[in-house]
């Protein structure tokens, strides 16, 4: 209904000139009137929708300092004697954009917060165009001459010509720049590599549980920020307000409010478009025992920054406790929900007391990234808690963690971890450098030597985008070492980027005498595991692409235990008695009785699309 009024507004305000004039009912008071109403009317809808949307606030600023300075020049020119005859085009196309972005949020208040900070983008966009050409409009109407270019009409076509390709080629320059080189590893890499420090002939401290269903991993990550005492340190590549997302902010909240020290580090690239204008996250933010800081904050100014990502998924609860894997937070991988789902592993890892475990590594390596110079603060003034679609958001969160306290019982009972866990002799992070622009390979590099000295190696990987010198090591870890390597078939591949570029390499990985399966289960696999000897696992973020070996963050927790190995093998076996065994590039065999997707000639077409005009663009993946 109020879309309804406002809209009735805007078509009134698009008429009342052409009424008064057909009828001869132009008053110098109509003409002053009419833009009064029209400011009054936008400036109440936007200040009214800020108590949803907190980006609004930056929009009524600029237009209350449009409106003012509208005001000063308005007044200047009457003090002078010249006034304009009627509102400008450029103020015709702002008022149309503000009237049409605020109608939108209310007709669509389920929008999310994406698309209305683009609403609020647009806004300011053409707020600051109107200002500035005001300001040329009321300059020509006092020296009486017109401001422009001794160019000519297609000359400044040219030079915008010119200008648009600058900034492109800027934007795309250091773009690749910044994932740039991508070469062999150095020998300082190398030889820091010793695979005799991934094993131990004692038991350790660390114990070990295997996370494979994705409602079982929300529900630990639930568990384990109720049990918090005293701090938590959570990494994340993408949270989002959705379903699991929400749980998990409500936990954290919660676990605020108790009086735990609450430190949530994501990256800045994804924070642009889930948590910036989200009151949600504001609410976590501006909590005085909570502190979010962004990785690398996307700036289009600066391109060479943009590339570098941090991938990384883990949770550290008090001191003895963290979960670590490959799950980003939102439902796509947690919880049990109706849309898109990928599958995923996440490992929890419990210290029994006895000594230190790893706990200490995890610890390390999140402040080393926490107090680095790529990291910003995000939002955390006290006064934003009291914006009122804070208060709505807090009072949401506290909602739902109430409903999950009456409907979930069990997950704020006891746990028996030392019951849940398997034992270990040791368990090691194994991380990439944190610089934001291009990495040495260490992850890869230390899991080609892990492979080098194994019998036998299975790898889960749902990506396979390789170039001549990762194939040349695999290859090499492949010759004296039987590999069985796991990803999605071309139709299952929800990633077509991923798809594309493994359909470059499938024949390589055959030459080199891997064993190929291909999941072909309906649901696009993201999982990250290795095992090897059935003593040796991998779990974590680690794609077997371009991204995650030379320019994302990355950790794998190496795990040194042959009752875990035992138990992930089995889990890793039911994903795979849902794939099919690679013969040749154009045979493969399916198990009994399972139906093979079928690749649509709509998705060949976009892979034989991308490969033909974007493969330039392989380093990049």
């Amino acid at each position: 209904m109020a879309a309804c009024v406002l809209g009735l507004s805007a078509l009134t305000d698009l008429f009342d000139g052409k009424v008064s004039r057909r009828f001869n009912q132009v008053t110098e008071f109509g003409k002053a009137l009419d833009p009064v109403a029209d400011k009054l009317t936008q400036g109440t809808a936007i200040l009214c929708l800020c108590t949803r949307y907190p980006t609004l606030h930056w929009v009524i600023g600029l237009f209350l300092v449009k409106e003012l300075m509208m005001l000063v020049l308005g007044a200047v020119s009457l003090k002078i004697g010249k006034k304009l005859d009627g509102a400008a085009r450029c103020g015709k196309c702002t008022t149309a954009v503000l009237d049409i972005s605020v109608i939108l949020m209310l007709l669509l208040p389920d929008m999310g917060y994406l698309a209305a900070n683009a609403l609020c983008v647009l806004c300011i966009a053409f707020m600051l165009y109107s200002m500035v050409s005001y300001i040329l409009i009321y300059i020509r109407m006092w020296s009486g001459r017109a401001l422009r270019l001794p160019l000519s009409r297609r000359q400044r076509r040219l030079v915008k010509a010119l200008v648009i390709v600058a900034v492109v080629a800027y934007e795309l320059g250091g773009i690749c720049l910044s994932a740039l080189p991508q070469g062999t590893a150095s020998a300082e890499t190398t030889s820091a590599i010793n695979t005799a420090d991934y094993y131990s002939d004692t038991v350790g401290s660390d114990r070990v549980q295997i996370l494979a269903d994705n409602q079982e991993a929300l529900e630990q990550r639930i568990r384990i920020i109720s049990e918090a005492e005293e701090r938590i340190l959570f990494a994340t590549f993408d949270i989002r307000d959705d379903s699991a997302g929400i749980q998990v902010m409500a936990a954290l909240l919660d676990a605020a409010e108790r009086g735990v020290q609450v430190e949530l580090l994501a990256d800045g690239m994804r924070s642009w478009s889930n948590m910036e204008g989200n009151p949600l996250f504001y609410a976590l933010s501006s909590h005085p025992n909570i502190e979010i800081r962004l990785y690398n904050r996307a700036n289009p100014l600066l391109p060479w920054t943009l590339m570098g990502r941090m991938h990384d998924k883990y949770i550290v609860v008090d001191d003895d406790l963290y979960l670590l894997g490959g799950r980003n937070t939102f439902s796509y991988f947690l919880g049990e929900t109706d849309g898109t789902v990928n599958y995923d592993w996440d490992v929890l890892v419990w210290n029994d007391g006895s000594s230190e475990g790893s706990l200490s590594q995890v610890e390390a390596y999140f402040y080393s990234i926490w107090d680095s110079d790529a990291v910003t603060v995000f939002h955390d003034k006290a006064s934003i808690a009291n914006w009122i679609s804070v208060q709505k958001a807090t009072a949401q969160l506290e909602e739902v963690y109430a409903t999950l306290q009456t409907e979930q019982p069990e997950l704020f009972e006891a746990y028996d971890y030392a019951a849940a866990t398997e034992e270990t002799n040791r368990v090691t992070l194994l991380s990439n450098p944190t610089n934001i622009t291009a990495k040495e390979p260490v992850v890869f590099s230390t899991i080609v030597a892990l492979m080098e000295n194994a019998d036998q190696v299975d790898f889960h990987t749902p990506y396979v985008i390789c170039n001549d010198w990762m194939l040349e090591a695999l290859a090499g870890a492949c010759s004296d070492t039987d590999v069985t390597l796991m990803t999605n078939s071309l139709a299952n591949n929800g990633n077509p980027f991923g798809a594309t570029f493994y359909r470059q390499v499938k024949g390589d990985l055959l030459d080199m005498g891997m064993n190929l399966l291909e999941f072909d289960g309906g649901i696009s696999y993201h999982g990250k595991v290795l095992t090897m000897d059935n003593r040796i696992s991998l779990v974590g973020s680690f794609n077997l692409d371009l991204r995650s070996t030379y320019v994302d963050t990355e950790l794998m927790l190496v795990i040194d235990s042959e009752d875990f190995c035992t138990s992930l093998r089995a889990a890793m076996s039911q994903y795979e008695a849902q794939s099919l065994t690679v013969v040749d590039l154009d045979t493969s065999t399916a198990p009994a009785g399972m139906e093979v997707q079928t690749l649509t000639w709509q998705k060949e077409l976009a892979l034989d699309l991308i490969s033909t005009v974007l493969g330039w663009a392989k380093f990049l993946m």
